[in-house]
């Protein structure tokens, strides 16, 4: 997949149809989230991306509510398995959760369930902040159809 000349670190607009979430998420919790996006009409806390295989790390929630949104882009900081000092623990358990355990798990479509993966992350990362109001990140065809 490679990582299509993104910097590590920045806040880019990744579409949202290249992400692959490694967890499920709370059916409840991205509800709530989705009704807090739309009456605030921006988008202000970015997802974590594996940058590499386009997996979603962190934001799990902010995800879904895109995918419900129908939105086509979505604010992500990218970070690599590869590159940066990044591990991952059972949220339930506290066990290590290896990364090939994780990468295996997305080559087969499948995901562990909702609150388990937890990222040690390089510092600043989930203290990432944007300002996209929503119609930023409008799907091009979605936008197409609502034009006069």
């Amino acid at each position: 997949m490679g990582n299509r000349g993104f910097k590590r670190g920045l806040v880019h607009l990744i579409p949202v149809e290249w992400l692959w979430p490694i967890e499920g998420h709370d059916r409840i919790h991205q509800q709530e989230l989705q009704e807090k996006i739309l009456a605030e009409g921006v988008w202000d806390t970015p997802i974590v991306v594996e940058r590499e295989r386009w997996l979603v790390l962190d934001g799990m929630h902010r995800f879904e509510s895109a995918l419900r949104l129908g939105l086509g882009l979505i604010p992500a900081v990218l970070v690599s398995y590869d590159e940066d000092p990044i591990s991952v623990h059972c949220k339930q358990t506290g066990h290590e959760l290896f990364i090939a355990n994780i990468l295996h798990n997305a080559r087969m479509g499948s995901q562990y369930p909702k609150h388990t993966c937890v990222h040690t992350l390089p510092e600043g990362v989930r203290e990432a902040t944007c300002h996209h109001p929503l119609w930023t990140l409008m799907n091009v065809s979605a936008m197409k159809r609502i034009s006069p």
